[in-house]
């Protein structure tokens, strides 16, 4: 399943795959209950479920792992992205664009995705000025970023100056 929204793989490929089965469920249900982990690496194998989850369209139990990701590391960036993304799934774009909004406000090291994701949200509200100021931001902290600048252009007529 291919989602408009930036999905970011976290850490483990396999548990964050675009392709995700029943299988990368399992060996993400596996590390959580079989395996030792550290506090922050537990709370990003519950992302990395969620993540899985959310593709295989299970969508409360994913809310529950980012959720018990947040309860473990309580201002994880990880946890405010997927869990505005599964609000996106779910065409709440005003709490997507407030878990995004959250997001940036923790030391989240790839805040272009944050600006890129609020900004779809925000096009969903019919706040288009919102969203072409946080693709302009995007822009600026990743100006390789295409998908930001493809966006851009749909919504402003013409290639960012």
């Amino acid at each position: 399943t291919a989602y408009e929204i930036y999905q970011c793989d976290w850490s483990s490929d396999v548990c964050s795959s675009d392709l995700a089965s029943h299988s990368d469920l399992e060996t993400c249900t596996f590390a959580i209950d079989k395996e030792v982990l550290s506090h922050t690496d537990l709370a990003s194998t519950h992302i990395n479920r969620g993540i899985v989850e959310t593709s295989l369209e299970l969508y409360q139990d994913a809310l529950a792992d980012y959720n018990k990701a947040q309860q473990l590391v309580p201002r994880m960036p990880e946890a405010y992205i997927s869990r505005g993304n599964l609000w996106f799934l779910a065409e709440k774009f005003q709490r997507a664009s407030d878990e995004y909004t959250q997001a940036m406000q923790t030391e989240f090291k790839r805040l272009q995705i944050a600006f890129y994701n609020r900004a779809l949200a925000n096009e969903r509200l019919g706040n288009n000025a919102a969203a072409v100021a946080d693709l302009r931001e995007a822009l600026k902290l990743d100006p390789g970023f295409r998908l930001a600048q493809e966006r851009l252009d749909k919504l402003t007529g013409k290639p960012a100056q």
